[in-house]
């Protein structure tokens, strides 16, 4: 009898051999399915600008044809669709900063780092102290430690609010915040208390500005056939047992979602 853990591995198997999986990156099938159960929808101001609707939590996709896997978002100039299915490059080594995009677009050669470094952030981005190799830490740093939360795992915060979608939508402020703009930066929302709870997030994550993940992965999903136009999430790779997804998603339905815009920048970028 097949237990849960053998289920996912034979499901990996199909795409992914053991060695594929120890790479510095592979590629994945990659199909976002929609907000997640503890996801909320909030509006957003990057340094100032004016407010754009968006969705905080982690978000839902199928990887390598697993289902409801939590993936956080890491970028806020791009646009997303939900429902499209795309070949992605998993980059394991997520403070890789190997290299840049290459001239003419398609996937960058490296992480999270490697995207900061190659500014596919638009004007809005700011540089500051941390480099990106220290923001791409901290920001693997809080998936490891906040992707697959549970209430109790928020339990000393600051604030003392241990409600899990808040607490969320505070990590997910926190980690656009560091990309944006690196620790104590101008990314804002509407809800007060999620800004209240980013700020603490972000500072503890500023602790960790050489951690060193294995489990943290880079995901680029391209919007166009061309390779452009690159929405960037972050999840826990290998993906791990479904049944750590099931009690969260037992209450959550996704229906009529279509191509939702799931992502809105007053400055929008050409794809």
């Amino acid at each position: 009898m097949l237990n849960l853990k053998s289920v996912v591995r034979l499901g990996l198997a199909g795409s992914l051999s053991v060695a594929a999986m120890c790479a510095a990156h592979a590629q994945v099938t990659f199909t976002l399915s929609g907000p997640g159960p503890n996801s909320q929808n909030v509006t957003v101001s990057n340094n100032g600008g004016a407010g754009e609707g968006t969705v905080t939590g982690p978000y839902l996709a199928t990887i390598n044809g697993v289902q409801n896997i939590p993936i956080f978002c890491t970028d806020l100039t791009h646009n997303i669709n939900f429902g499209g299915g795309y070949t992605a490059l998993t980059t394991y080594r997520v403070t890789d900063v190997a290299a840049a995009k290459p001239v003419g677009g398609g996937y960058y050669k490296g992480g999270l780092a490697s995207a900061i470094t190659g500014g596919d952030f638009g004007s809005t981005f700011v540089t500051n102290s941390a480099t990106a190799a220290q923001r791409a830490s901290e920001v693997a740093w809080l998936a490891d430690n906040y992707l697959l939360a549970t209430t109790a795992t928020f339990s000393n915060n600051a604030s003392g609010d241990t409600n899990l979608a808040n607490n969320e939508s505070g990590v997910s402020l926190a980690i656009w915040n560091i990309i944006q703009n690196g620790v104590n930066g101008g990314v804002t929302s509407d809800h007060a208390n999620f800004n209240t709870l980013a700020t603490y997030y972000e500072n503890q994550s500023a602790l960790h500005s050489s951690y060193k993940s294995t489990t943290v992965s880079f995901i680029q999903a391209p919007m166009d056939a061309n390779g452009g136009h690159l929405q960037d999430f972050i999840a826990i790779y290998p993906v791990p047992e479904p049944s750590i997804f099931v009690t969260g998603l037992s209450m959550f339905g996704i229906t009529g979602i279509g191509l939702v815009r799931g992502r809105r920048r007053s400055a929008r970028k050409a794809a």
